[in-house]
């Protein structure tokens, strides 16, 4: 499960890097879309508006993969701690008995 988690964080990671970019050009097309004519600027500001929002929607999923990630990792790391609890405990009791 931790190879799953780092594999989701890291395609997560990969894909937000992505949408940076696209988010980005579509703020720099919107912005200059305002030296066109009306009806093109129309058109292209609902375009425009279709994007942004599948990206932010696809950043809202990437969000979740990031979360998930995490709680792998963290559920992992977690178990490694009551694994090494558990070996204390026995090594004392042992000592002690």
């Amino acid at each position: 499960m931790e190879a799953i988690g780092q594999l989701t964080g890291g395609v997560a990671h990969d894909f937000n890097n992505l949408l940076t970019i696209i988010s980005g050009n579509l703020e720099i097309a919107e912005a200059r879309s305002a030296f066109l004519g009306d009806a093109t600027r129309e058109r292209l500001t609902r375009v425009i508006a279709n994007a942004a929002n599948g990206a932010q929607r696809a950043a809202m999923l990437t969000h979740r993969l990031l979360a998930f990630a995490r709680r792998q990792t963290l559920d992992s790391q977690t178990d490694q701690r009551q694994s090494a609890a558990r070996r204390n405990v026995r090594f004392f009791q042992a000592d002690a008995g």
